[in-house]
């Protein structure tokens, strides 16, 4: 079997899966996503609820790039924020993990249905507010 660096870059428990299937699985999940979120202006919590709960391994990478680009991205901004000298928003405990978001946000988010049509963005950032900076 040749070197694939998909797979080197892919956590353990996806090794069982093969990179083809992966990589089209979550392209087609993705694409599916993209026209949805179009179509209705927003990505709703219920749709990350139900990809993000479903135990299918390729729905669950999509909604780990989903929960990673968000945190990545939020902390970026905050980084260029505390450059220009203005007050970062957010103080994480070090180790936090886009994985930890995940876990956090789905449990955050099972307590409060009536949220289910709102953007998933508020959702995450609804879960990160116990960590902004006192």
């Amino acid at each position: 079997m040749g070197f694939s660096p998909f797979t080197k870059a892919v956590p353990h428990s996806y090794k069982g899966m093969s990179s083809l299937r992966i990589i089209s699985a979550v392209g087609i999940i993705l694409f599916v996503l993209t026209g949805a979120a179009k179509a209705a202006g927003k990505f709703a919590i219920q749709t990350f609820m139900r990809i993000c709960g479903s135990g299918d391994k390729a729905e669950d990478l999509a909604c780990s790039a989903y929960v990673s680009g968000f945190w990545n991205g939020f902390r970026l901004g905050d980084a260029a924020a505390s450059g220009e000298g203005r007050t970062t928003v957010l103080c994480p405990p070090k180790g936090l993990t886009a994985g930890h978001i995940k876990d956090m946000t789905v449990e955050y988010m099972r307590r409060r249905p009536v949220l289910a049509n709102d953007p998933a963005d508020k959702a995450l950032l609804l879960t990160l507010m116990p960590f902004r900076c006192k």
